[in-house]
């Protein structure tokens, strides 16, 4: 959702942003090489990472979802997410 936030605020250029995984599936964050997880280091040790570390572009895109022209009164008015973020990991 902070993708989204900073969409909205159009900024040129967008910031660099940082996550800390700290779910479960982790992938995005393997891939991008952040670890699987948060293993309790201390806070200015991420921090220090986080300085340190490469910047990198996501593809993102947006999804716009209409009703059927046959079926108009099937389905929602909203989807919850039109927002997409896509990588490929080996």
């Amino acid at each position: 959702w902070i993708l989204s936030a900073l969409d909205e605020l159009q900024m040129n250029p967008q910031p660099p942003v940082a996550v800390l995984p700290l779910g479960t599936g982790n992938d995005l964050a393997r891939t991008l090489n952040w670890g699987g997880g948060y293993t309790d280091e201390p806070v200015s040790k991420v921090l220090c990472h986080v300085e340190d570390g490469a910047v990198v572009q996501l593809d993102r895109w947006n999804l716009l979802v209409e009703k059927s022209a046959v079926q108009p009164e099937e389905g929602t008015q909203k989807l919850p997410l039109n927002v997409f973020n896509n990588y490929f990991s080996l």
